[in-house]
């Protein structure tokens, strides 16, 4: 839940939303209102508040401790994205969402997926990516227009979501495909590789790519799998509903666990 802008809140909106937390029909134990990330049986059954108003938290029980997760910085329409310390985390957070038109959704995407590459934390610090698909302007970027595309894309007649790259860029990497060129139906796809950020993993932005559905995800012991973590917001989920980009971010979860690391126990 948010405001406007990242200005510190009125106390008459923050006083709203609390109440509207803890009085009926809402139950505060329904919430997880810490200002740190929780493990998986702390919140089963439970909605985590993450805010962005607030303040310093006063009216709320514990301050800013009690909240939910707040950010303590938010700059307003970041392409190259930010940092903000949680504790024990560091959080890489990327909310570029003001496009200036549907010719920047490959930029868009490029530096969404981004947020999902491991990039280590200092200090043995724990890291948590967080990373927005959408983005909007009026006229040029709508938001169904940046999530789904327009046109027939695959025939060069249109231009083609972000929503569908994604879905792409997550078979390809799950899929193990380590070259730098993907051949689909005699045809040579071209991958640009994004500047790499120090300490970081290298981005690739697929060009374009047809027939997905040859690209098998496979279970290969003879190769690392890829890592990909993070919290993924989006628009208009379901489109294209024949990627599965959804099933494909849950599969995420499962590939590149490390025994002894994010609660894993083999």
């Amino acid at each position: 839940m948010e405001e406007a802008s990242f200005m510190p809140s009125s106390p008459l909106f923050s006083t709203l939303v609390r109440d509207a937390i803890i009085n009926p029909p809402s139950k505060k134990s329904m919430w997880f209102l810490e200002n740190r990330v929780p493990t998986l049986g702390e919140v089963r059954s439970k909605i985590i508040l993450f805010s962005r108003f607030g303040g310093t938290g006063e009216g709320w029980e514990g301050g800013t401790n009690g909240v939910g997760i707040h950010p303590t910085r938010w700059p307003n329409n970041q392409r190259e994205g930010f940092e903000w310390d949680l504790e024990k985390t560091r959080v890489r957070t990327q909310d570029w969402y003001g496009i200036p038109s549907f010719l920047n959704i490959p930029e868009k995407f490029a530096v969404a997926v981004e947020m999902l590459l491991p990039c280590p934390a200092p200090n043995g610090k724990d890291d948590l990516s967080i990373t927005f698909m959408s983005a909007a302007r009026v006229p040029f970027a709508l938001p169904s227009t940046v999530a789904c595309g327009f046109g027939w894309s695959a025939l060069n007649l249109g231009v083609e979501g972000v929503n569908s790259r994604v879905g792409r860029w997550l078979l390809e990497q799950l899929g193990g495909d380590d070259d730098q060129d993907i051949a689909s139906d005699g045809l040579q796809q071209t991958i640009k590789p994004l500047e790499n950020k120090p300490g970081c993993s290298q981005v690739t932005l697929v060009k374009s790519m047809s027939n997905l559905e040859k690209l098998a995800i496979v279970d290969d012991d003879s190769r690392k799998e890829p890592r990909l973590r993070g919290w993924v917001l989006m628009d208009f989920l379901l489109n294209p509903y024949e990627l599965g980009v959804v099933p494909l971010l849950i599969e995420c979860n499962w590939r590149g666990r490390v025994d002894g690391e994010e609660g894993w126990r083999s």
